[in-house]
């Protein structure tokens, strides 16, 4: 099931959801308002259940909550705590006009300048804010030219996350590791940072130590057995983590 927000902006795309979803055995419906993002769902990751969240902007939405703040101030970081996957889903045909870089999008048989009020816009500085956001957070950007193309893109989506995370086998000898050095937009907790310094563990496991321990002073007198309750940890790992916690050292001397 997709969870769709029931204002302007989503409400819109349910119909077309379930019309596109119906030939794949998916369904949409408009629930409670969302604090961020305007679909979401559930689906497997590489350690058990994820969520998934999907913001739709076109061009013009996007500039203004670029304009106010909105999108950076708010809806990215609400983005990043609630959904373990999140996707920018930017739509429209637009472009940078190719004698002087100013913003465009398609009209019928041309281009006209995008204008808020009476500002106009280069593509640079969109493109640009776009490039931080896809470099500089775990938040993913895609284009899509029309609502078809929208609801088209999340039914796919969401088909891609039902499936078990070794069956997707497109890239399965490239492995992913997230670095700990990337801008998450919302500070990490003391103890994530903390679980990150111990060597094996690795940023991607640490989002599970944040969750299980409440603080950093539960998570360093947890026992062997506590760790090993946490996907990817096993007997070894559980082991050198303990010593870190208990000597300060990783290794016996």
């Amino acid at each position: 099931m997709i969870d769709v927000d029931p204002r302007k902006g989503s409400a819109e795309l349910c119909p077309l959801l379930n019309v596109y979803g119906s030939r794949k055995g998916v369904t949409a419906k408009a629930g409670a308002e969302m604090p961020a993002g305007d679909f979401a769902f559930d689906g497997h990751g590489p350690h058990g259940k994820v969520r998934v969240g999907v913001e739709r902007k076109r061009v013009k939405d996007l500039i203004n909550s670029m304009r106010t703040g909105r999108l950076g101030g708010h809806q990215i970081p609400e983005m990043l705590k609630l959904y373990d996957y999140g996707w920018i889903l930017v739509e429209g045909i637009w472009r940078g006009n190719p004698e002087n870089g100013i913003l465009e999008e398609a009209v019928y048989r041309g281009w006209r300048e995008v204008r808020l009020g009476s500002a106009g816009f280069s593509f640079a500085e969109v493109n640009n804010y776009l490039l931080s956001i896809s470099i500089q957070s775990p938040l993913k950007i895609s284009r899509t030219d029309t609502i078809h193309d929208t609801a088209l893109f999340i039914v796919e989506l969401y088909k891609w996350f039902q499936k078990p995370w070794s069956a997707h086998r497109s890239v399965n000898k490239v492995f992913y590791h997230p670095l700990p050095n990337r801008a998450l937009l919302t500070k990490p907790s003391l103890t994530r940072r903390m679980a990150n310094e111990v060597r094996g563990l690795g940023w991607e496991k640490t989002a599970a130590v944040d969750t299980y321990f409440k603080s950093p002073v539960e998570m360093i007198c947890a026992t062997e057995a506590e760790w090993r309750r946490m996907p990817g940890i096993d007997k070894v790992l559980g082991k050198r983590i303990v010593r870190a916690m208990n000597t300060g050292k990783e290794e016996e001397e």
